[in-house]
């Protein structure tokens, strides 16, 4: 994974040696293991056994008030090019991204405004299902960012007027009976150009 993050940063950058950016990448990768492995001593008793499972967050396979919580990330909406940016690692790993294109959440569609209806359409249907699946009174935890200045060139606002992806999403969700009991939110440094600030939301099931 640090090879391939290496490799994959230094076609988008040649400000750092490719030699240089594995170094630091693998150096924080094994910071992070090795927070991991502290963290969890005297714990290993207590983990519970996972299965990893391959599918659409949009037609989930779990059962009906079957799960106890969920935490995910969603796609920034079109923010971010996730094809692009890991376009090193799909192609070593033989994916064909167009075809993967057409599937994303948040990469359907050509232009702007066609790729933000598609991915209220696509968010609604992942939190329909999360409504599905999740237990009544459980939680559900959103992390997603808002990329409020491309939005408020589809809806012809000023970025600052512009609602946020948490607040279009939380309002989702209350559509279907969830209730907003907590949102944090911190600043995005680096993109702040595309996005601003990073929001929590967590997500009661009624």
């Amino acid at each position: 994974m640090a090879y391939l993050d290496s490799a994959g940063y230094a076609e988008r950058s040649s400000r750092i040696s490719p030699v240089q950016q594995f170094k630091a990448i693998l150096e924080r990768y094994l910071f992070v293991a090795e927070k991991i492995q502290n963290v969890l001593k005297g714990a290993e008793r207590e983990l519970a056994i996972s299965e990893a499972i391959e599918g659409d967050a949009r037609t989930l396979p779990q059962e009906e008030n079957s799960v106890d919580g969920i935490i995910f990330s969603p796609p920034y909406s079109f923010a971010i090019d996730y094809l692009q940016n890991d376009s090193f690692h799909l192609n070593f790993l033989g994916v064909r991204l167009e075809d993967l294109r057409e599937h994303m959440i948040g990469l359907r569609g050509k232009k702007l405004g066609d790729k933000f209806e598609l991915y209220k359409e696509d968010m609604d249907k992942v939190l329909s299902e999360c409504a599905r699946v999740l237990c009544p009174g459980r939680i559900c935890t959103i992390v997603v960012g808002t990329n409020n200045n491309q939005l408020g060139k589809i809806l012809e606002l000023p970025p600052d007027e512009v609602p946020g992806l948490h607040e279009m999403l939380s309002e989702m969700a209350s559509r279907h009976g969830f209730k907003l009991i907590k949102q944090m939110s911190r600043p995005i440094t680096g993109i702040s150009n595309t996005m601003r600030r990073e929001y929590i939301l967590m997500l009661q099931k009624r």
